[in-house]
């Protein structure tokens, strides 16, 4: 997906004589726009997920919630967590962008703010057990209580970030830099196909603010209000 993007982009900006985007430049356009995208999953999940509790969501195909969850999937993961010496502090992943849920063995373990966590801790009838853990978060690192026995595996359910989007290239003599998939640090966008568009609209807006190029951004714009026009007649 990224060369059909790509050559798209510079498609609509080589009809507008509105300059030329480097394969660097389109590389952190590429990234920014993707992010923005996956952000918006997540806004727009909370959304839907109000509308369908309020029963105005739509079901089977064109059920919001499940196409959101569907579009998310790829970037679910279930990681062991590392304990910090001999704490009951434990290291986050790398790759973490938004936590789902934490497990002790197959127990949900609950996050609470830091306040929360430390006043639980001294109450008499509402303090952590083994039937009860909590978490808090510090950094890059989260603290559990109480602490784990040596047979209680710790566990997080969670939403890594995407992969940053590279376009390889070969370089020609001709100075035209020719798409080459099989380099060692090639990388495709990881959203759904159905975001091509939204990938193009958006690193036009990133390329027209860049090169100071107006009519790419009318050009980007007249796009995203066609495919929100589109959006909502469905």
């Amino acid at each position: 997906m990224i060369n059909s993007v790509r050559n798209t982009v510079l498609s609509i900006i080589d009809k507008d004589n509105s300059g030329f985007i480097s394969p660097l430049e389109f590389n952190l356009y590429a990234k920014s726009a993707q992010l923005e995208i996956f952000q918006e999953y997540f806004d727009n999940f909370r959304k839907a997920v109000l509308d369908k509790n309020n029963r105005r969501g739509s079901k089977g195909a064109t059920d919001e919630v499940k196409d959101i969850r569907h579009k998310l999937d790829i970037f679910t993961k279930k990681e062991n967590l590392t304990r910090v010496g001999v704490t009951n502090r434990y290291t986050l992943p790398s790759d973490l962008y938004m936590v789902n849920n934490v497990l002790s063995n197959t127990d949900i373990v609950e996050e609470v703010d830091k306040t929360e966590f430390y006043f639980l801790g001294q109450a008499n009838l509402a303090s952590p057990s083994d039937t009860y853990k909590i978490f808090t978060r510090f950094g890059n690192e989260i603290e559990v209580s109480p602490a784990l026995t040596a047979t209680q595996t710790l566990s997080m359910v969670y939403y890594r970030t995407p992969s940053e989007p590279k376009w390889t290239y070969i370089a020609t003599a001709g100075g035209d830099p020719i798409y080459n998939a099989s380099a060692t640090d090639h990388q495709d966008f990881e959203l759904h196909p159905e975001e091509e568009t939204q990938l193009i609209v958006k690193i036009l807006r990133y390329a027209g603010v860049s090169i100071r190029a107006e009519d790419v951004v009318t050009t980007a714009n007249t796009q995203d209000k066609t495919e929100f026009e589109k959006e909502n007649l469905t």
